[in-house]
């Protein structure tokens, strides 16, 4: 289990399971709702275009008010590896979405390529 500000993601297997947190306050726990929702419809809006698609751990589904969200499991960056290492290959990502909470933490590898984990926000 691995805590953020605003949810909790529990790996199970080949998946991650992301709530929002209920023992910090209520504007973090409706945030956390609203992470889940916005990346569960990125990647409905955009499973047709990989340039954007494969760029974000894939979210396979998303309950209701954003309860909870099942994602594909990452490996994580290897701490070696920095943000600045792998700038040219998410560019065109950070480019699209300026809000997203950009730092070496939120950087994921799933199957064969880079992602991002966090994108929500």
């Amino acid at each position: 289990m691995k805590k953020g500000v605003t949810r909790v993601v529990f790996e199970l297997g080949r998946y991650v399971i992301k709530i929002p947190r209920i023992d910090n306050n209520h504007l973090n726990f409706l945030q956390g709702c609203l992470a889940n929702w916005r990346e569960r419809n990125y990647c409905r809006m955009f499973k047709d275009l990989p340039e954007f698609y494969n760029k974000v751990a894939p979210s396979f589904f998303c309950s209701w008010f954003g309860l909870f969200q099942i994602q594909g499991r990452c490996e994580t960056r290897p701490p070696e590896i920095t943000l600045k290492d792998l700038e040219n290959e998410l560019e065109l990502l950070s480019s699209s979405n300026k809000n997203w909470d950009k730092k070496a933490e939120n950087i994921g590898y799933y199957k064969d390529h880079w992602v991002w984990l966090d994108y929500g926000d």
